[in-house]
């Protein structure tokens, strides 16, 4: 019998481990270019004194993010069909090389002559270091041949803000042949990220080095059934808890200045579904669809949140060494947030976006090649604004990825 579990992807939990001992090294460059405002606005500066910008606000960020880890778990039988799970995890993650150049000051909104480069004297972002230390435990039993017990507990702490406990349990009982029934608790967390702790030198926004994680409580309960050979679904009951939001609060309202604030909590309940039809190895038809009800502590629909999403698409292994899935995302309609009273300002519509991945395996050891290109259509879509910004948040056109792994 395999149990498996899944868990926001926004937030770290204990995972079901794969018993591979793993060492890991990520880079990311990111560039930011920023430009507000049109030629020749006239705006007030940090002092009170309107000023006229000739080229608009320009701004050229960047900051590198190097990543490092290993996890090391290790497995012991206590008897047939008890295992328990004892694993240790370490990361440093180093974000250095903050790069800030703009044609204003990036404190007092006075206008330059040109670009000009700040990043010694008013970088954007703090460099800092973090290290992750983590510990976890797990218990899977086979208590029967139709009844499955896993237990577990997951310990990390953040150098920057402190430890967080992630409890779990699960269950699942196959009660008949082809279907069974699947009972979740869990707990997790999501860390502050660097730009919410340590964004400095913006009139606009500042970081919060005092942040707390967010956490979440989930309660799930489930049914799956093989109607045969070919198709399979399943049907899920989720509650979720989410505690200690963090969001944007203005903290000096003439100069319209927000910081990071752990500032409301959230309850999210729904129904996911989701139908598997294997058409010959490897080679499938998958669909699931998301109803959710998000609400915040005070009774309000979440802003910015879909109520309806899903999936679609097709998977095809028509090569041994070739794997190409192709699938379709939709959301719905995403509201704003209920302070926005702007009469122009409806809900963002509901978009689709179509996404294709090819992969290419076995056909050098152990080394697997994976190309993925996102939003292949070029889409031209948008997240919503908060109430501060005129205009909506344009979303990625069409991107590309590519990875390369090699298990040793």
């Amino acid at each position: 019998m395999k149990t498996t579990y899944f868990w926001h992807p926004r937030y770290t939990a204990l995972q079901s481990c794969n018993q591979t001992y793993s060492a890991y090294h990520q880079q990311f460059d990111i560039n930011l270019l920023f430009e507000a405002l049109p030629e020749g606005a006239t705006i007030t500066n940090t002092s009170g004194i309107l000023q006229t910008h000739p080229d608009g606000l320009i701004s050229n960020n960047g900051v590198i993010e190097k990543v490092v880890g290993t996890e090391i778990p290790f497995d012991y039988k206590v008897f047939d069909g008890n295992v328990i799970t004892l694993g240790f995890e370490y990361r440093l993650i180093n974000q250095t090389n903050v790069r800030n150049s703009s044609n204003f000051d990036p404190v007092t909104l006075e206008p330059l002559e040109g670009m000009q480069d700040f990043s010694d004297t008013k970088p954007f972002i703090k460099e800092v270091t973090r290290r992750i230390e983590s510990v976890y435990l797990q218990d899977t039993w086979d208590i029967t041949d139709m009844i499955n017990l896993t237990l577990g507990v997951r310990y990390d702490h953040y150098s920057d803000f402190g430890g967080a406990l992630s409890p779990r349990a699960g269950l699942t009982w196959a009660f008949i042949k082809n279907a069974s029934l699947k009972l979740l608790y869990g707990e997790a967390f999501r860390a502050p990220s660097f730009q919410e702790m340590y964004t400095t030198n913006q009139p606009a926004i500042q970081g919060n080095p005092d942040l707390d994680p967010e956490t979440i409580r989930t309660y799930e309960a489930g049914l799956s059934y093989q109607f045969n050979k070919y198709v399979t679904s399943s049907i899920n009951y989720f509650y979720n808890d989410v505690e200690d939001i963090i969001g944007l609060h203005v903290i000096d309202v003439e100069r319209n200045t927000r910081w990071f604030e752990n500032e409301k909590s959230a309850h999210v309940q729904g129904i996911e579904m989701e139908t598997k039809v294997n058409i010959m190895k490897d080679n499938y038809v998958f669909m699931n669809y998301t109803f959710q009800n998000p609400e915040d502590n005070h009774g309000d629909d979440l802003p910015f949140v879909a109520q309806h999403k899903g999936n679609f698409g097709v998977n095809v292994h028509y090569w041994k060494y070739i794997n190409t899935n192709l699938s379709t995302f939709v959301s719905g309609r995403r509201p704003r947030d209920r302070t926005d009273e702007r009469e122009t300002r409806d809900d963002l519509p509901a978009y689709a976006l179509l996404n294709l991945s090819i992969i290419g395996k076995e056909f050098f050891k152990t080394m697997e090649v994976q190309g993925t290109v996102f939003n292949l259509l070029d889409k031209d879509y948008s997240d919503p604004g908060s109430v501060s910004i005129p205009d909506d948040l344009p979303r990625p056109g069409r991107t590309y990825f590519v990875g390369l792994s090699y298990k040793f």
